[in-house]
């Protein structure tokens, strides 16, 4: 899912109605956290650009020329030579005619290169642009030619790459606390993560950082703040928080290796762990994906035999909001379900592609699941999310429920650029995917027909979406465990309370109450169960 596509979900988090008038802003913290450039383009050199331009040329799915790349690299650099109050960071820009001689000479070569006059000479690009940064015009002129390719191929830097690995590794390190913003520019803590540093530590739901190592934390971004509080594992960092009574301390915390959950359930117990039954009398168990990481395949057997343990019957597959991840995480989990047959295939549009039509196919497995399946998708399930639900909806081992996917078919390998701590990556389409029945899910800038269609066809307003997402949360939240039984306190009073904290989240919102295609799944699955023909 490209940049665009995950703000329009994030927009979805956020309340509907926003202040009339904004919220005074401190100027001093807004001006501490002000992003400097030198650290988002640190590392970045010339060759890496050079050597993403050759690959790009030599693997991109279809026959690219250097004249589309660089007709969208110069319109890159334009922009930035167009953007207001640009000597503010870039003092050799200062001088207006300069700035105008500059955007003169990439008019020309634009014009020149819309006519295939493609210079073949940087070195006087170089040397007219010398009052922008080396870093700054790789960047910009990267950003510009890879996106002119299509939204999913671009470049990932050296600042930006560690961020990158959490949504494959599924791990990173930190002190293990999920955060946000609010409208008054708080950073707000919305649940620690089990076993974390900061659930060890008492750090709670609803409070707020106020400061990271003794720096404001108010108005700083969430990238920020991400890359602040991350760190190499065993080093150190201090969050200063105010807790919801007002009172405000300071938190040393030891950064540890965090693993991300791919997998969740119905609520968080308190104390850590999940309840899997949303519908305990009938035996029906719910489980999201958020991501397609290399864990998933292991942590969903786990979730599965959970259940299984407990009599699953039935099975809620959410793989709403799943902007997707790993390709062979994703066939992994159709193999989980399917006994033999096409899972995916993929293949380039060019002859001459060094990457090679692929096949997977699923294989009988001791741990094959037969348990009856409903996936539930939406408009924001994208890639693996729609290889997982279009191959279980082809073989008719699920019923899909929801509404049509996103449509992101196309298939994007990694190609070093760099060398150690100089590491930066260009993510280029190679090839599209291909359901078992032969479709591309993939949409063009015209398609008519793209992604997974529903059997279920179930819409939602943004605004039920956004009620939806916020019960959601609720439920996900890790909230603290009963206290220890007293001294003679029977284990059944203890599981008692325990029930009793579970009751009191569930009170706040059940999602089943504001979530209409779950409703609707969890429906079909009961009649489904009771020997409907669906």
């Amino acid at each position: 899912m490209d940049g665009k596509e995950r703000e329009e979900v994030e927009a979805l988090l956020k309340p509907a109605t926003q202040p009339t008038t904004k919220p005074a802003v401190d100027e001093e913290a807004e001006n501490a956290n002000r992003i400097d450039w030198h650290e988002t383009l640190r590392d970045v050199h010339m060759d890496m650009l050079e050597n993403a331009l050759f690959n790009a040329r030599a693997n991109y799915y279809r026959d690219v020329n250097y004249q589309k790349t660089m007709l969208g690299g110069l319109g890159g650099l334009r922009i930035v030579l167009t953007t207001p109050a640009l000597e503010k960071a870039f003092a050799g820009l200062k001088d207006t005619n300069k700035r105008n001689q500059l955007l003169g000479f990439i008019d020309g070569k634009i014009a020149k290169a819309e006519k295939g006059d493609v210079f073949k000479d940087e070195g006087d690009v170089r040397d007219l642009l010398r009052d922008l940064p080396e870093e700054v015009l790789v960047s910009e002129f990267a950003d510009g030619a890879f996106a002119a390719l299509d939204p999913f191929s671009n470049i990932i830097w050296p600042s930006d790459w560690e961020e990158f690995q959490k949504t494959t590794k599924g791990e990173f390190s930190g002190v293990g606390i999920q955060i946000q913003t609010d409208d008054a520019g708080n950073l707000k803590v919305v649940s620690p993560l089990e076993d974390s540093p900061a659930y060890k530590a008492g750090i709670k739901p609803d409070w707020i950082i106020t400061h990271i190592e003794g720096k404001p934390a108010k108005w700083i971004s969430l990238n920020q703040a991400v890359k602040q509080i991350t760190g190499p594992p065993g080093t150190p960092v201090k969050l200063t928080i105010k807790d919801t009574k007002g009172n405000v301390k300071d938190y040393p915390l030891i950064r540890d290796t965090i693993k991300v959950a791919s997998i969740k359930g119905w609520i968080h117990r308190p104390g850590g762990g999940w309840d899997y039954f949303i519908d305990p009398d009938n035996k029906i168990g719910y489980i999201r994906l958020t991501n397609f990481t290399k864990t998933t395949s292991d942590d969903l057997s786990r979730a599965i035999s959970d259940m299984s343990r407990s009599g699953a019957r039935g099975i809620l597959l959410d793989l709403r909001y799943n902007p997707g991840g790993l390709l062979n995480s994703a066939t992994d989990v159709v193999d989980k379900f399917i006994t033999d047959g096409t899972i995916v295939s993929t293949r380039p549009d060019r002859p001459d592609s060094p990457n090679q039509p692929t096949v997977s196919t699923a294989h009988r497995n001791r741990d094959e699941v037969s348990t009856p399946i409903i996936v539930l998708v939406n408009q924001y399930s994208a890639s693996a999310s729609e290889i997982v639900s279009g191959a279980l909806k082809d073989h008719k081992r699920a019923l899909i429920v929801g509404e049509r996917t996103f449509g992101k078919g196309s298939v994007q390998m990694l190609y070093p650029l760099g060398q150690g701590q100089q590491q930066a990556v260009l993510k280029l389409t190679t090839s599209h995917y291909y359901l078992p029945n032969g479709k591309c899910i993939h949409r063009e800038e015209n398609s008519k027909e793209w992604g997974v269609d529903p059997d279920v066809q179930i819409e939602m307003t943004p605004d039920q979406m956004r009620a939806a997402l916020g019960a959601r949360q609720e439920f996900d939240i890790l909230r603290d465990a009963a206290p220890a039984p007293a001294k003679g306190e029977a284990l059944q009073e203890k599981a008692e309370k325990v029930e009793e904290a579970v009751a009191v989240t569930k009170k706040n919102k059940d999602p089943l109450s504001v979530d209409a295609q779950l409703s609707a799944a969890l429906l079909l699955m009961r009649l489904e169960l009771a020997g409907a023909q669906l």
